[in-house]
């Protein structure tokens, strides 16, 4: 059976908090079988990577804004 894809909208807040709660949900010890564990990992690591790239994101947002307070017309690409 194949699991549906849902768009959902999250800010940056909401991602660090589901994250969190991720991440506690892994470190969790429980006298059962650890395989229960495998979805939400997945899941983390997915979060984690979009969190990066946010993060450069933002990082290449605030290069050109500075480029453009300094009055350089060059942007940076971005691809």
């Amino acid at each position: 059976m194949k699991d549906e894809m849902v768009k959902i909208t999250l800010s940056e807040a909401d991602l660090n908090n589901i994250i969190w709660g991720l991440t506690a949900i892994k470190t969790i010890r429980l006298p059962v079988d650890p395989e229960w564990k495998i979805p939400y990992e997945s899941t983390l690591k997915s979060l984690k990577k979009i969190q990066e790239e946010i993060v450069e994101i933002k990082r290449v947002r605030r290069i050109d804004e500075a480029k453009i307070a300094l009055g350089d017309s060059a942007r940076l690409d971005c691809d």
